[in-house]
């Protein structure tokens, strides 16, 4: 594993195990042992990355991931896994099967279960579960409302009740950024979205589901201080009228100098109190120029009333 001694260039590592050929040149091979599934061979040029859609060949990717348990209302939320603690996604290419494994699971999605019914931009697959349940692995391919394309990054739902109860997990994939291809500027800025959605429960009173696509994210990774700051102005979308402010958190979460992966737990927030959660990310591709997270967030609003307690899991994907 490459290492800077200087405490500056500890914090500007991104992740990624590499071996020298001496031929000048760069390749990336598929490889189970490395993280983010792939091995970095590598001399003193400038690395070369593949893009998500061009990756050939059988392939395989850890992963952050925020599970989500369906059997309460609200949900049960699982703490955000450590970088590269998820589930693992594993490709043959010989069958053109997917095998998802983790967590208890050992799940297969291959040709006879590709769903065709999600709109362009998911690659997906159904089959069928326990009793009448239908376990799901989707895969997001392009950007969100205008952000993107992606193209070294994928994030990835499973949905199953293999545990006995409806399950889902969202989580992040893809081709990690070189330990040694540092961005050009130490404050890194991304353009983010918030895909997710949460629960506000009333005190006393109601559980309500609430889209929070509307949400806003700020995102920028300080490779001086080695952290990533995130400020996220949730706003929650109702079934009918208008949107609601659920509240505006920042967290904070320390860039491993030697995995160049991140986790934070410490949050602040001006409007709620009590927040607690976890947020686990990495960075993606040519110079970090694409990151994304998983969060798993409990707040409570700050003024008293409506007081409220806003749950949600989620995931939080920028580019430069």
């Amino acid at each position: 594993m490459f290492r800077f001694g200087a405490a500056l260039a500890g914090a500007l590592l991104l992740s990624a195990c590499w071996a020298d050929d001496r031929d000048g040149t760069v390749t990336v091979r598929p490889s189970a042992d490395a993280p983010g599934g792939f091995r970095l061979v590598s001399t003193l040029a400038t690395p070369t990355y593949p893009k998500f859609a061009d990756l050939t060949g059988d392939r395989s990717f850890v992963s952050s991931c925020a599970k989500q348990i369906l059997n309460t209302m609200p949900p049960t939320y699982g703490a955000a896994t450590l970088p590269d603690q998820g589930l693992a996604f594993a490709y043959t290419d010989a069958t053109q099967v997917w095998a998802v494994t983790g967590d208890g699971l050992g799940l297969s999605f291959g040709p006879a279960n590709v769903d065709t019914s999600l709109p362009a931009g998911f690659q997906a697959w159904a089959k069928p579960g326990i009793g009448s349940f239908t376990d799901r692995l989707r895969y997001q391919t392009v950007g969100i409302v205008g952000i993107g394309p992606f193209e070294y990054m994928r994030t990835a739902q499973v949905i199953t009740n293999a545990s006995g109860a409806s399950t889902t997990y969202n989580c992040i994939i893809g081709v990690p950024t070189e330990v040694s291809d540092v961005p050009a500027t130490s404050l890194v800025t991304y353009q983010a979205v918030y895909g997710g959605s949460g629960y506000r429960t009333i005190t006393g009173g109601a559980t309500s589901p609430f889209p929070l696509g509307r949400s806003t994210v700020a995102l920028q990774a300080d490779l001086l201080t080695g952290t990533v700051t995130t400020t996220i102005h949730f706003i929650g979308t109702p079934a009918s009228g208008p949107d609601v402010d659920l509240g505006t958190v920042t967290g904070t979460a320390a860039i491993d100098p030697l995995t160049g992966a991140y986790y934070g737990t410490s949050w602040s927030s001006a409007d709620m109190t009590g927040v607690t959660g976890q947020f686990s990310g990495r960075f993606y591709g040519p110079q970090g120029k694409e990151t994304a997270f998983v969060l798993t967030l409990a707040a409570n609003s700050a003024a008293a009333s409506p007081a409220y307690t806003l749950r949600t899991a989620a995931t939080v994907i920028g580019t430069q």
